[in-house]
Order: structure tokens, then C-alpha cells, then sequence
């Protein structure tokens, strides 16, 4: 649907209460009566709202991965390069020197 595009081009199946039975119905093998369980639900039946990216992470489980996100952690400056690494580097691994 509308809302979830805004996400990912995929969405999961979503069961309203009506087609919970027939979803879990282990005789039910036709495709066709299958078939309109997989429809969209509608957008105007979600909502969206921003989590915490600590909800990319199995261990973090407890009710707090759907709070508002905070700030965000910077990602760690990147360092200079010492000298002698990068001498090995721009001299293709043999630090300037002969033999």
C-alpha cells in the first residue's frame, strides 16, 4: 500500500481477524481462495511512526526499541593514517626501501 512503499517496494501479508481461519486452515489448498488474503492492507488502516534503530538488533528486546529515536550516535572520526602505514601503502607494501 501507500504507506509501507515508503519503506520497501515489499510488504508482508497482514490478516484482518476475517481471514485468520482460512489462513490457518491446514485443508485450505486452493489457490484461489487463498488468493485474497494476500491483498494490501489498506493504508489508512496503519500507522507509521519512527523507532530506534536498536530494533535492527535481536538482543535489543524489550518495549523500548519503539520509543521515538533519540539522537543518533555519530559514527567514530576516522583517524589519520600514520605515516609508516601510509608509506606502505602508497610504495605497494614494501615501505620505500630497497631489499
Amino acid at each position: 500500500n501507500e504507506l509501507v512503499a515508503g519503506v520497501h517496494d515489499r510488504m508482508p501479508v497482514i490478516l484482518t481477524p476475517e481471514g485468520e481461519d482460512l489462513w490457518l486452515d491446514p485443508d485450505a489448498q486452493d489457490p484461489a481462495a487463498l488468493a485474497p488474503l494476500f491483498a494490501p492492507l489498506g493504508a489508512e488502516e496503519m500507522e507509521a511512526f519512527a523507532v530506534s534503530r536498536r530494533v535492527n538488533a535481536p538482543a535489543n528486546d524489550d518495549p523500548s526499541v519503539l520509543d521515538a529515536p533519540g539522537p543518533e550516535p555519530l559514527p567514530p572520526k576516522k583517524g589519520r593514517v600514520p605515516a609508516a602505514q601510509r608509506d606502505l601503502w602508497e610504495n605497494g607494501g614494501d615501505g620505500g626501501d630497497e631489499g
